[in-house]
């Protein structure tokens, strides 16, 4: 399902790093829904990332705020580059009470259903501001906001 675009503007800061985006649309698949939710009580696919309760480690997204991701990715409060892993991604980051949300966006991925190259989004966590600073000139560039 396409679920909105890059901002020209987010295509030629990562052009302007030397990645082609070949298109602007992002997607979410059945399979980076079962990635963002798994573990949980949403989506019940194993996971290796669990405590000692069986419960994720991860603090998963909001089921209801993701349902209205099309709203959201209109309005990230950070966009940054990462270029740490084997293709560059796009971490989007969100306001949310008490907390921030970061998506994982991987860019040009082949997707066959759609039977096209597309942005996917990959993932979604709650993650501390600190982290997402700490993480900021190791492989991982501000492209626009503020963490």
């Amino acid at each position: 399902m396409v679920v909105g675009a890059l901002r020209s503007k987010w295509i030629e800061a990562v052009r302007a790093r030397g990645v082609v985006v070949e298109t602007a649309e992002i997607v979410v698949t059945d399979r980076n829904i079962l990635h963002t939710f798994r573990g949980t009580d949403h989506v019940r696919v194993p996971s290796s990332r669990k405590n000692s309760g069986g419960r994720a480690k991860i603090a998963p997204l909001d089921l209801d705020w993701y349902r209205s991701l099309p709203l959201h990715l209109a309005t990230p409060k950070a966009v940054l580059l990462d270029d740490t892993g084997k293709k560059p991604t796009v971490l989007l980051v969100f306001d949310h009470p008490d907390r921030k949300l970061r998506l994982v966006l991987e860019l040009n991925v082949p997707v066959k259903k759609l039977n096209g190259v597309f942005n996917t989004v990959v993932s979604g966590r709650v993650v501390s501001p600190d982290d997402i600073r700490a993480d900021i000139g190791r492989g991982i560039e501000l492209l626009e906001g503020k963490v």
